[in-house]
């Protein structure tokens, strides 16, 4: 190859990965800013990590196999030898001294840079349903209880409740983060679905990349601990951006070290996944790759085609299981200025639309559920820009905090377009979902008070 063709190749190769850089930020309503962690708070959560051996930041998932499901954590040392780790569980009996432990199977064992410790996964098997378990791992004390779902059939009727954040970053949540603690604590959740944007630690100084990871997950651990925490990736997971951290970090590295999903197929990624919890079915997309102009370099296969296929599947199990929720980071419909002209989608959030809307139509998907706008704001059922009664309701619900700061009421369009059922720009929130055979309950409340600010009763599709 000649000097001018390695020259021209070389060109071609920068513009496409710009290209696609810019693309993912386009328009994005809060711009790229670099953060810095204040030393004294630095010097704070220095002091507070425990032994390089030590296991932090415990949070259970869930498994395509409903009598399996995942501990997950992390340990400060890299490296550590794969027979270090032992994590047991057992049924709950009422007293720790009559316990019949197991030993749960180590599946994953990641260690993704010299500076990011390691991250753990264990699989718990033959779980029974409905009932109380505990688990416990390494030299950690703590005994963690968590309930398993119903899914046998003859049970699949009771009602079910998940708790939905998004956006939802270490500083500036503290109202949320109390809140969400303290829903759990006192009712029965059965899981956390979390829509991307994760601690945002990406926004930070490079040097304190996985300071704040760490700190937002060991916040969150009474919950991630407790309940299946099933996330999806937002464009803040894609890499640390200020600093050589860019180069260890890029291309969800992080994200798929310290979450395990659902790997089914040979896929070992977390980008996309679909679960069965009673009378719900989820499936969790990427917004962020993987389909035409998505706004990051597509490599994890051909999401599309699984999607359809699980979409597919789901409806022809309508009779057991009544309802479809699909979760993403980005929104198709947002009346934020951004988003939206006159009621039609623009930017990202048309590219989105053109990727996946028909398929929400088509297999009448109930609810898509997303973040990245910084406040909350629900659809009426629409489709290709209208209300329609056999279309998807869209709830954007990226109001959980984070440093960027939520979204203003000057930024959205007034009026509103015909298919917004509502926006809330008053406060932090995050929203509760009650599920039956016959109608899912939404219900979003406002997190400094903890008081109801939006509710919608959504009826089985007859289809």
């Amino acid at each position: 190859m000649s000097s001018l063709s390695s020259l021209i190749l070389c060109l071609i190769v920068v513009a496409t990965v710009l290209f696609h850089f810019s693309n993912a930020f386009e328009k994005h309503p809060h711009p790229h800013r670099v953060f810095h962690l204040p030393t004294s708070r630095r010097l704070s959560i220095q002091s507070s990590l425990p032994g390089n051996l030590y296991p932090t930041q415990f949070k259970l998932a869930l498994y395509k196999d409903p009598t399996m499901m995942h501990i997950s954590y992390h340990v400060s040392q890299p490296f550590s030898r794969h027979e270090d780790h032992i994590c047991q569980y057992a049924k709950w009996t009422g007293s720790e001294s009559t316990l019949q432990w197991k030993r749960a199977l180590v599946v994953r064992f990641i260690t993704y840079h010299q500076n990011a410790g390691t991250d753990v996964t264990h699989r718990m098997v033959q779980l029974q349903p409905n009932t109380e378990y505990v688990y416990k791992c390494m030299q950690r004390e703590d005994l963690f209880h968590f309930h398993t779902g119903d899914y046998l059939y003859e049970r699949k009727q009771q009602p079910s409740k998940f708790l939905l954040l998004g956006d939802f970053g270490s500083e500036f949540a503290n109202s949320t983060v109390r809140a969400v603690t303290n829903r759990v604590r006192n009712e029965s959740v059965d899981a956390v679905l979390l829509v991307g944007d994760i601690s945002y630690a990406d926004i930070y100084n490079c040097s304190d990349y996985e300071m704040v990871f760490d700190e937002f997950m060991n916040e969150m651990e009474p919950v991630m601990a407790t309940h299946p925490f099933m996330v999806c990736p937002g464009n803040h997971e894609y890499a640390c951006k200020n600093g050589d951290c860019f180069e260890w970090t890029k291309d969800f590295v992080p994200y798929n070290a310290k979450f395990t999903m659902i790997f089914d197929s040979g896929k070992i990624h977390n980008m996309w996944y679909s679960f069965v919890w009673r009378n719900v079915q989820v499936i969790s997309i990427s917004t962020e790759t993987d389909y035409p102009l998505a706004p990051f370099p597509s490599k994890f296969g051909d999401q599309l085609s699984w999607f359809e296929d699980q979409l597919k599947k789901a409806n022809e199990n309508r009779d057991q299981v009544p309802f479809v929720l699909v979760m993403g980071h980005r929104p198709i419909y947002s009346s934020h200025k951004e988003y939206s002209t006159d009621g039609v989608p623009i930017g990202s959030a048309r590219k989105l639309q053109m990727a996946i809307e028909d398929l929400l139509y088509k297999y009448q998907v109930d609810l898509y559920v997303c973040g990245h706008v910084h406040s909350y704001e629900r659809t009426y059922p629409t489709y290709q820009n209208k209300r329609n009664p056999q279309g998807t309701i869209h709830a954007v619900i990226g109001h959980a905090g984070n440093p960027e700061g939520p979204t203003k009421e000057d930024s959205y369009a007034h009026p509103v377009p015909q298919w917004s059922a509502n926006h809330f720009t008053k406060d932090l929130g995050y929203v509760t979902l009650e599920t039956t055979q016959d109608y899912m309950l939404w219900k979003m409340f406002a997190s400094g008070s903890d008081t109801l600010a939006d509710e919608i009763k959504i009826p089985r599709k007859s289809l």
